[in-house]
């Protein structure tokens, strides 16, 4: 039984009763105001389960919402009018935001909608880092859609910025327009003069903003335009909703076609657009095709018919792990002797993902060649069309068949030598429900870990003269392209 101050609650409950008894009827009459009043307060704040949410069910298809942007409290109006794409989570809004105004990203953020981001009645979206003790889930900025707070001209989203300075701005919808094929993601139609800068100590008027600005009724579009094109404010939707036009007129592998509808918000991939990407004539030629495809047909042979004895605890051993370094391409730039499995990455990746795809097997301590591997190990061709069979390394409809998946369309989509897209891999993971660690966002390493058998292959996919960009093994030649292209077409059992 709870505690309260005064005693007791049966003691309290026992007052009360003993009160009313002593009251006459006007009296107890007179105590129904306030009685109504005190259970709604209790009611409000207590709740009879979750609160119903304001958000706004997603567009179907993305259009452009030209909004107008106020910094509350400034005299004379600090403002600016910017034409964004519905379908940008409000992670990305905040970096639009940021550009606008030519402030610096140093401070926590958020989102409000249905009132002010301080308002116990508001719904919130917070940006990283801002977090309390209440055990009650935070919803944060970068699972959550402009078209989601935004619905029809009028409504209005709350953003603050900096809870020092606090950089208060209110966002209002003011008009819905048709999204142009190729237009950006975002763009600045208009504003009024300058924004206060980073750390100034709060909202000032004209006078105090002169004492710190050069011109504080200078106002440039151009200016802020500039500021927007260096943010990668096209994210994830914009590379996929271009891609998914890329490929139109082909006939993707469905589980593709679905994830693709599923991040771009399209049922089907429009057949007007003009085929790209994927139509293109191969980058590599049969020959190239086959220097790079040595490793893994090294590896089969090394394995032999007879196969390879395993270490108890399932390793490859360190006279196989020695030879094996030598041959794999990634493995060059891995530091340490390179003798143990366990502790040379590039290697044990590699094995674990020949396994993967039915090229190896382990049986009884031992690593074998499956009946595939055997026809592929001296058969280019055979190798070829079995990758191109069974890449993705992952389950098709699982964390790691998504994640594997994504990567190949990323390959596929950019040109030879880009390095991993993982920030764009686990931001698409997360748009489409996936979560890790309980209901923690995807991050990039574990979008890494998801698929690091697909990753491996495509990274030793190394043609005689592919030097990395970087020095290291984090990007993929055109045969890896080439493979990454061929794998995303045709009709595949899901």
């Amino acid at each position: 039984m709870a505690e309260q101050r005064g005693g007791s609650t049966d003691d309290l409950i026992r007052q009360f009763k003993d009160m009313i008894a002593s009251m006459g009827l006007d009296e107890i009459t007179g105590l129904t105001p306030a009685l109504d009043r005190a259970m709604a307060r209790a009611g409000a704040r207590a709740g009879s389960g979750r609160r119903a949410s304001l958000r706004q069910p997603r567009r179907d298809s993305p259009v452009v919402m030209r909004v107008r942007m106020d910094l509350k409290g400034a005299k004379p109006p600090i403002w600016r009018r910017i034409d964004i794409r519905s379908d940008l989570t409000l992670d990305i809004v905040h970096q639009v935001i940021q550009a606008s105004f030519e402030w610096m990203d140093y401070h926590l953020y958020r989102f409000s909608i249905g009132g002010d981001p301080f308002d116990w009645k508001s719904e919130c979206f917070r940006g990283p880092g801002d977090n309390d003790d209440s055990k009650a889930r935070i919803v944060t900025s970068d699972e959550v859609r402009l078209d989601e707070t935004l619905a029809k001209p009028g409504d209005v989203l709350h953003y603050v910025y900096d809870y020092g300075d606090c950089w208060d701005i209110k966002i209002v919808l003011e008009e819905i327009l048709p999204l142009a094929a190729g237009s950006p993601a975002a763009t600045c139609v208009d504003g009024r003069r300058a924004a206060p800068p980073e750390d100034c100590g709060g909202i000032r008027s004209g006078e105090d903003l002169a004492e710190i600005l050069p011109d504080p009724a200078q106002f440039d579009v151009d200016e802020v335009n500039d500021n927007l094109s260096d943010f990668d404010v096209d994210e994830v939707h914009d590379n996929l909703s271009e891609f998914s036009s890329g490929v139109a007129g082909l006939e993707l592998r469905p589980d593709l076609a679905i994830l693709i509808a599923r991040l771009t918000g399209k049922a089907r991939v429009d057949a007007q657009a003009r085929a790209q990407s994927l139509t293109q004539e191969p980058l590599t030629s049969a020959d190239e095709r086959e220097q790079a495809l040595r490793p893994i047909m090294w590896f089969l042979q090394h394995v032999g018919t007879k196969g390879l004895t395993l270490t108890a605890a399932g390793y490859l051993r360190p006279v196989d792990v020695i030879a094996a370094a030598g041959q794999i391409p990634a493995a060059s730039w891995w530091f340490g002797e390179r003798n143990r499995e366990s502790q040379t990455i590039p290697v044990l990746y590699f094995r674990e993902g020949l396994q993967s795809i039915g090229l190896l097997r382990k049986v009884k301590g031992r690593l074998d060649v499956t009946k595939a591997g055997t026809k592929a190990m001296s058969d280019p061709d055979a190798l070829w069309r079995h990758l191109i069979e069974r890449l993705p390394a992952g389950k098709a409809g699982t964390f790691a068949g998504h994640a594997g998946l994504l990567l190949l369309l990323q390959v596929a989509s950019s040109p030879p030598g880009a390095k991993d897209p993982y920030a764009r891999i686990a931001a698409a993971l997360n748009s489409v429900g996936w979560r890790a660690h309980g209901d923690g966002l995807v991050q990039e390493h574990d979008a890494m870990w998801a698929d690091e058998h697909t990753q491996s292959i495509l990274r030793n996919l190394v043609p005689d003269g592919f030097s990395p960009s970087d020095g290291s093994d984090h990007s993929y030649s055109r045969v890896a392209v080439d493979l990454a292209r061929a794998c995303l077409v045709g009709d595949r059992a899901t």
